[in-house]
């Protein structure tokens, strides 16, 4: 991991070393973690004008005497450049970005501010290495000086902006304190738009609505990750995403690995859960060498018939397939027993890849085993369960040991806070997000003695500081707060090119009215389901604008609280002046 250090006015010494961090080489995983190491390890930046840490051709961590800044591609923050690229990098990443450096320190286009200065530097140091990648490093064995000195002179454009000849990075201010970054009160999007009236959000929205893989405002939204159809900017979603489309790839990369990888799924009703994995997997599987097969658990009589499962599985493997087994409702009940019954019915296949039939034993071979809950819409609540649970017959601890990796999928709808902290958790049961969080802490620093409570972080101000994606209980999901209205754009988006048969980069305009309603509507009755149950009824025409009169109102009591027709009617105030206003 390269280092610059940069003294006074100019560039006084280079050095080029690595830190000491392991989780650094997990960046592909985690970009918020490998901040918070490099935190821990660099000591006093003051000492000098900046101190650049360089992710090869991904981005740099810029520290000066006034701020941190991380320069990024907001669709390759982590890793995916190197990999969309074949694994090519730059050779002399190093000199690349000395040489744009050392132009920016030399020709001044911003008098006397060495930091703005450097920040040039480094955007068109990182667009110079990438260009490179895509054209080579050398031509006829000599060093590309011309492209590079081309690329060195010009001036960057501003944030979520390109000029016509390359891609720019962004760059966003992160914390100073290294708490901010480990107790989650940090987050690049809401570092982004904290500042930035609502309008500046729906404009998001509509511009992804209208415009989907094209879209040039989804740049500042950052960051973000796409696989096919499917897009998340929730920095706990893309964690956990990336883990598991990480696995996938290196299983179905990985001939050796003979037992089956197991991974859960879990969200609420609707959330998508199938979806989510269906583009995954089809993001990985780039030669179409998988299959995909369904089982729902509940509407089988009990464990013999697993068996015919399992034999369908190794069917698949045994054409030249690699299985995709998505187990539907894994956590319900057989008939006659109690919670997590079927578990132990899968061990063997998870463990060693084989299961009994009549005696006898059979190979399952390779295969990928997709868990998805019924019962429990987290990881978080099921691990909990499963290993305090009573029944020992039930294997849950065993079966959870064996799960590889985990996805939360969240759906169309705000996430409810989740705290079981003994007293407190009655009072805290339903609360949807974080402001509501506040004015609980709120009111019981206010009435309640006891230590915990006392220390409560209390505001005068909730809802402005839900903005911030901090919540004073820690809660499980009480974080980004604008990512569920993306989530209603992005999946409002996907619905309808399916439906339009339109292309992913394709124009299809819908009116202010209907958008509101669709992104503003406080809750969806059954998830991803019922938005598109919505879409699915309307009287939509290619080319078109969706309107309105699109919409058929007479069953939307079915899909959506009253306030999805209040918006469409304009019954009720604006939402995105109201919410304006609130914050």
């Amino acid at each position: 991991m390269p280092i610059l250090l940069i003294k006074h006015t100019h560039i006084h010494t280079f050095m080029h070393t690595c830190l000491n961090i392991k989780s650094a080489k997990q960046r592909e995983l985690n970009t918020y973690r490998t901040i918070n190491a490099i935190n821990k390890e660099i000591k006093e930046p003051e000492r000098f004008k900046a101190i650049i840490v360089c992710f090869d051709n991904e981005g740099c961590l810029m520290y000066s005497q006034n701020k941190r800044k991380l320069f990024f591609y907001p669709k390759e923050i982590e890793g995916d450049f190197v990999l969309e690229n074949g694994g090519k990098r730059v050779s002399s990443t190093i000199t690349t970005l000395q040489a744009s450096l050392t132009y920016a320190l030399a020709h001044k286009r911003v008098t006397d501010d060495i930091e703005k200065e450097i920040a040039i530097g480094i955007k068109n140091g990182l667009v110079a290495m990438r260009h490179l990648v895509d054209i080579g490093f050398t031509k006829e064995g000599e060093y590309r000086y011309d492209i590079v000195a081309k690329i060195i002179k010009k001036t960057p454009p501003p944030d979520g902006e390109n000029d016509n000849d390359y891609l720019y990075p962004v760059d966003c201010e992160i914390p100073n304190t290294i708490e901010a970054i480990e107790e989650n009160s940090f987050s690049f999007m809401n570092e982004t738009l904290k500042n930035k009236s609502n309008e500046v959000l729906f404009d998001i929205c509509k511009d992804i609505v209208t415009y989907g893989r094209s879209s040039k405002m989804e740049a500042k939204v950052i960051p973000f990750l796409r696989y096919k159809k499917l897009v998340t900017y929730d920095k706990y979603e893309i964690t956990q995403l990336r883990n598991v489309h990480n696995s996938v790839r290196s299983y179905i990369n990985d001939k050796t690995k003979a037992k089956p990888l197991s991974i859960c799924v879990f969200g609420a009703p609707g959330s998508g859960k199938s979806f989510t994995v269906k583009q995954i997997t089809q993001d990985v599987d780039k030669n179409g060498k998988t299959e995909t097969i369904h089982f729902n658990l509940s509407q089988l009589k009990g464990p013999e018939e697993l068996r015919q499962v399992f034999h369908q599985i190794r069917d698949v493997g045994l054409k030249g397939d690699l299985p995709i087994a998505f187990f539907d409702e894994f956590d319900t009940k057989t008939e006659g027993s109690g919670t997590f019954s079927w578990l132990k019915h899968f061990l063997a296949p998870m463990e060693d890849g084989v299961f009994i039939d009549n005696g006898r034993s059979h190979i399952i071979g390779r295969a990928i085993f997709i868990f998805a809950g019924g019962t429990y819409d987290s990881a978080e609540r099921f691990r909990k369960d499963a290993f305090t649970d009573n029944d020992r017959g039930s294997k849950a601890r065993d079966f959870a040991s064996r799960v590889e990796a985990n996805i939360d999928i969240f759906g169309p709808n705000d996430r409810k806070c989740i705290y079981n902290d003994g007293e407190l958790k009655n009072e805290n049961k339903g609360f949807k997000n974080v402001s509501e969080c506040y004015k609980l802490a709120n009111k019981l620093r206010s009435t309640n003695t006891n230590k915990k409570t006392k220390n409560l972080p209390s505001t005068d101000d909730p809802v402005k500081a839900a903005y911030v994606g901090t919540c004073p209980f820690k809660h499980e999901f009480c974080y980004e707060k604008y990512t569920f209205r993306l989530r209603r754009a992005t999946l409002l988006r996907s619905i309808l090119e399916t439906i339009l048969e339109q292309e992913q980069d394709s124009k299809i305009p819908v009116t202010d009215e209907v958008l509101k309603a669709f992104i503003y509507v406080d809750e969806y009755l059954n998830g991803a389901r019922s938005l598109q149950a919505i879409v699915q009824t309307s009287k939509i025409v290619k080319g078109k604008p969706f309107s309105v009169p699109c919409i058929n109102t007479s069953n939307l009591n079915l899909f959506a609280d009253k306030t999805f027709a209040e918006i469409l009617n304009g019954e009720i105030d604006d939402p995105v002046n109201t919410e304006t206003a609130e914050i």
